[in-house]
This record gives structure tokens, sequence and C-alpha cells, in this order.
């Protein structure tokens, strides 16, 4: 059941929640809101008081060709944000690839 929310929760995050703003702004990369995205992770929390949903431990997070890897992601319902955090890589389909410790989606 929890992973099935995360699914849900994440699929709700639409195009911009893989791209960078760069890359989105110039148009250079275009993802159907309605693309479904899959994800992989070692542990699935779900925090109901705080509405937080959280993937812990390899994450692999991907929609149509977008891949985001991450040692943690957090989407808080109530704030409607997603947090990357610990060896984020976002991998785009044009072979762009980006790094950082942290990252807001």
């Amino acid at each position: 059941m929890k992973k099935m929310l995360f699914v849900a929760v994440v699929v709700c995050l639409a195009a911009p929640a893989f791209m960078t703003s760069e890359s989105y702004a110039q148009g250079q990369i275009k993802v159907s809101e309605d693309a479904p995205v899959d994800f992989e992770a070692d542990r699935l929390e779900y925090d109901e008081n705080a509405q937080i949903v959280t993937a812990i431990g390899n994450v692999v997070l991907v929609q149509e060709g977008q891949t985001l890897r991450a040692d943690r992601v957090s989407h808080n319902l109530k704030l409607d944000s997603v947090q990357a955090t610990g060896n984020v890589i976002l991998s785009q389909p044009n072979g762009d690839i980006y790094y950082a410790d942290d990252v807001e989606l």
C-alpha cells in the first residue's frame, strides 16, 4: 500500500519534477504531464501526521528517459514540494548529467 501511495504522489509531480529549471525554461526537454513515473527504493515511509512520503536508500525515479538517483527523496504533500538528498544524479535523455548533494524539485 505504501509503494502505491508513493507512486501516486510521484506521478502527480508532473513534468517539472525531473527537469532543471534552465532546460525546462529553454524548452529543451519536453515531458508529458501524464507520463508515468517508475521508482524503486530500499525502503518507503509515510508520515501521516506530517503528510510526508519518503523513499530511502538507492532511490531511482524514471520518467520518459529522465532518471533521478538519490539516497533519499521526500515529498511533502502539504507544501507540494519534493526534496532529493544525498548523491543526487539527474540524467537527461540528451546525455546531460547533473550532480548535487541536495535538490528541491
